[in-house]
């Protein structure tokens, strides 16, 4: 899994990511049919405005197959600390109740045994994401 920290507010990195994340599967599919693609996990680090019913329709403009995640504060920021994810809130100063998030627009390729595998920092282009997560693909299935 390719997992992506991020929120539907973003006005660049995120959506710019996803899309660069979506052409990449779409070349990877073309050019290497014999290599399975990554599942695109989002992770949400904006709880208080991401509800559910805000991030479905969200990741779904990205990709049908995409799945989104989210949960209380104190477990996201517990998760992307874990993960070294940087994340940070700044409060508006004309309007406290707004604010805006700062994070790290890295990806984390993850196994099916819950291991990382590959962090991939921006920036984020399809020939380099396809090429190296090939690499990685085919290190990981040699003689499967």
């Amino acid at each position: 899994s390719m997992i992506f920290f991020g929120f539907t507010q973003c006005p660049d990195i995120c959506p710019i990511t996803l899309s660069v994340v979506r052409d990449s599967i779409k070349k990877l599919t073309a050019e290497h049919p014999d290599v399975t693609p990554f599942q695109v996990v989002f992770v949400s680090v904006d709880p208080k405005r991401d509800t559910p019913e805000v991030i479905k329709p969200y990741i779904e403009s990205f990709g049908d197959d995409y799945l989104a995640l989210t949960g209380s504060l104190e477990n996201v920021l517990g998760l992307t600390q874990s993960l070294n994810i940087v994340v940070s809130f700044e409060a508006d100063e004309d309007d406290p109740t707004r604010y805006t998030v700062d994070h790290t627009a890295s990806m984390l390729l993850v196994d099916p045994q819950r291991r990382i595998r590959a962090k991939f920092n921006p920036p984020h282009e399809p020939d380099t994401l396809v090429a190296d997560y090939k690499v990685v693909y085919t290190a990981l299935n040699q003689g499967s």
